[in-house]
């Protein structure tokens, strides 16, 4: 059953009679909703904090992100983590992660973060260069996420909560739908738009035509 309405711009990309933008447009409005509320749902408001002053930092950088193992002056016995994955930062769905994912702990920094005692940190080998398989998860290690660095929030927890693994994996899926909607509503439009032109041109000259042979 094909669809009886004529959309004011065509397609060459047609499904039953509905231009796929459409369709595209259908899928991402819901699928942007239901990521942002599953990231709104997803924050942590209820985890203690603690600051201090970075003494030693070990960063593992990826394409998808960074983790890092960092010290507290006074405190030299406990291994800290903080892990971010910024896949999805390349679809500008949530920008700001862009903040997190170019950013690097230095030792002197004065630091605040927040600490979940439910999850396992990152520890991270201490000699030669990381790779992904040297760092894993450890008891030994205190999960911490949120970041506040010299008074400049690099973290809250909103963000921390659409870079979670699983949210940034969604993040990307419907990144994808984002910019697949835009590519095909600028192809359609200059599509119709080069159309009309002809139409235009060929309207002026048979209308030109019947005037001159009258």
């Amino acid at each position: 059953m094909r669809l009886n309405y004529n959309f004011k711009v065509g397609s060459l990309f047609e499904w039953r009679g509905i231009p796929i933008r459409i369709i595209v447009l259908v899928i991402l409005i819901p699928s942007l909703v239901t990521y942002y509320c599953l990231g709104f749902m997803s924050v942590k408001r209820d985890l203690s904090s603690k600051s201090g002053i970075v003494d030693k930092v070990r960063i593992f950088q990826s394409s998808s992100g960074w983790e890092a193992n960092f010290t507290l002056r006074g405190d030299s016995s406990t291994t800290y983590s903080q892990s971010y994955t910024t896949a999805s930062k390349i679809f500008l769905v949530f920008p700001q992660v862009f903040k997190v994912a170019g950013y690097t702990i230095h030792p002197g920094d004065t630091i605040a973060f927040y600490v979940d005692k439910s999850k396992k940190g990152i520890y991270i080998k201490t000699f030669g260069q990381p790779t992904p398989w040297d760092s894993f998860e450890s008891e030994g290690v205190v999960y911490t996420e949120g970041l506040i660095v010299n008074g400049e929030t690099i973290a809250n927890p909103v963000v921390v909560s659409f870079t979670r693994t699983w949210l940034d994996t969604i993040g990307g899926m419907v990144g994808i739908l984002f910019y697949l909607a835009i590519a095909l509503f600028t192809f359609d439009y200059c599509w119709w738009y080069r159309q009309k032109e002809i139409d235009t041109k060929l309207t002026s000259f048979f209308t030109n035509r019947n005037r001159f042979i009258q």
